[in-house]
């Protein structure tokens, strides 16, 4: 699957750059929603970015070993053990939703500058969304790319449309669900807390990206505009307090969770 990825990218320059336009637009969009009341330094969102665009690498890295070493595929072993087929469904996107969202929780540790640019919970909160937002961007252009090659441009519009509006702010509320967890956990003096934290907060963005790609899989598509929309109201909610706009010390926040 790697191989006719890498070989569909490289046959096609131009079809690549043209996705990488059309991918660019909602990366773009989003970013600036969800970052001009609180930007962040342009270096850590560009670092950020890049990351969580390089956070597909170790996904596909996983992909391959699959396909060369079968006994080790993860899908063929979940289908082989369940017989209903909603089981196989949920088991395969908290499969995809895991190792989706702890990439990009990956990028946000390393993009994470802990002396000069991370100070609030909102900062987890943020960069979470960018690395979401890179790692939509290689995403849609792969996707684009595929359909383009083998449709052609007039059915890349409604593709486009589609996961520009939803599959990318999608990425975003569950990274940024998971950011607030990150956030928090950041200033908490516990280990322990801290720890079990960034664990509830995986565990959060993980199930909610099972359950997004679940209800698609279901054709259910209806229901993905209320779960959305209850997503990002959450986000933008906890985004206005001022506890998480403030810069803070350890101490404060131990106080705000206790």
């Amino acid at each position: 699957m790697v191989n006719s990825i890498l070989k569909m990218l490289l046959s096609n320059p131009k079809a690549v750059m043209l996705c990488t336009v059309l991918a660019m637009i909602p990366a773009a969009v989003y970013m600036w929603y969800f970052l001009k009341k609180d930007p962040e330094p342009k270096r850590v969102v560009i670092k950020t970015f890049v990351f969580g665009c390089l956070s597909v690498i170790p996904l596909a890295i996983i992909q391959y070993f699959m396909t060369t070493h079968p006994e080790f595929d993860v899908y063929d072993l979940i289908s082989s053990n369940f017989s209903n087929l909603y089981y196989i469904h949920i088991a395969t996107f908290m499969f995809v939703g895991l190792t989706e969202e702890y990439a990009k929780h990956w990028v946000v540790k390393v993009a994470d500058d802990k002396d000069k640019s991370f100070r609030k919970i909102s900062d987890g909160i943020e960069l979470s969304i960018i690395a979401a937002l890179g790692f939509a961007f290689i995403e849609h252009i792969v996707y684009f790319v595929g359909i383009y090659s083998s449709e052609g441009f007039e059915s890349l519009i409604i593709p486009f449309v589609f996961r520009s509006i939803f599959t990318t702010l999608a990425h975003c509320t569950f990274s940024g669900i998971y950011g607030y967890y990150y956030g928090k956990s950041h200033f908490l003096k516990s280990r322990i807390k801290r720890d079990l934290t960034v664990i509830r907060g995986l565990i959060s963005a993980m199930v909610l990206h099972a359950i997004f790609n679940f209800v698609l899989e279901i054709n259910l598509v209806i229901m993905i505009v209320p779960l959305l929309m209850l997503e990002l109201a959450f986000i933008l909610y906890e985004l206005k307090q001022k506890r998480n706009s403030e810069i803070l010390m350890p101490i404060s926040i131990e106080k705000l969770t206790n």
